[in-house]
């Protein structure tokens, strides 16, 4: 029998996650061509979301999102990107 599965959670020691945390980021971008026809606009935040947890890795939880956005103009249209930065930390060991 495993006791680990029987024993509560407040008695099981886990590690520390306060300096195990590192900055993970995701960018994603999108043009409006002529103020009328949009190129990868919509899906430009879920984009971003993927790519913030692609550069977290699996194993790992991701917390505090900070979102922003930037528009740079151009002569024919206007770029979108979606800016995201993360806290990731490693999941839960129970030791």
């Amino acid at each position: 029998m495993q006791w680990d599965s029987v024993l509560p959670a407040c008695l099981l020691k886990a590690e520390p996650l306060s300096s195990k945390g590192r900055t993970v980021s995701g960018s994603a971008c999108g043009f409006q061509l002529l103020f009328f026809i949009p190129v990868k606009i919509s899906d430009r935040y879920k984009r971003a979301y993927a790519e913030l947890f692609a550069d977290a890795g699996p194993g790992y939880h991701v917390t505090d999102i900070y979102v922003s956005e930037r528009r740079m103009y151009g002569v024919v249209g206007t770029r979108y990107c979606a800016d995201l930065k993360a806290t990731a930390y490693p999941q839960l060991k129970f030791v």
